[in-house]
Parts: C-alpha cells; structure tokens; sequence
C-alpha cells in the first residue's frame, strides 16, 4: 500500500522530530523529486541532482515515464546519495 503524500511528508516530519528529541543519530533523506514544498529541512535532497520536471522536459517524457526514469537515476546515483554528507557524518561515526 503507497500512502498518500501528506500522509508520509507528516509521518517524516513527527518521527524524525521524535528521534531527534530522544536523541537518536537521524538523517532525513527526500527521494520524492516531484515535492514542490517540504515541511521540513531534509539532510540530503534528491531534489539537487533531479527533479521531475527537469526530467520531463530533458527525456521528453509523461507523468508515468517520468516516475520510472527518476527511479532509474536514483539507483545509478545511490553512491553519489549515500556518501554525501549527512550519511558520511551522521553514520559512518557510528561503527
């Protein structure tokens, strides 16, 4: 089951405030490239590589073709995504 937008955007938002104020070591990561407004400042934004509308116009692409090419950039920038900053500080201090 995918839940709605605002559902997940709330859930991130409250759970991560959760976690920080229980002190946990959290980093808030937004792979949505299609989110015009956050509620809250994610540590890594899918957002600074793509966005769906830049993919739309560069791949020439529709709502549907456009979702399946952003999960296809996601994967081949998953090395570039998880040794940015906030995954090399926040986890790689926990080993």
């Amino acid at each position: 089951m995918v839940l709605p937008v605002a559902v997940k955007t709330t859930l991130t938002k409250s759970y991560s405030g959760w976690l920080k104020r229980n002190e946990f070591k959290v980093a808030i990561v937004n792979l949505d490239p299609g989110v015009r407004k956050l509620p809250y400042k994610p540590d890594f934004d899918i957002r600074s590589i793509f966005t769906l509308e830049e993919l739309m116009i560069k791949y020439n692409l529709g709502p549907n073709g456009v979702f399946i090419k952003s999960s296809e950039l996601l994967l081949e920038n998953i090395n570039l995504i998880l040794s940015s900053r906030p995954f090399r500080d926040k986890f790689l201090t926990m080993c």
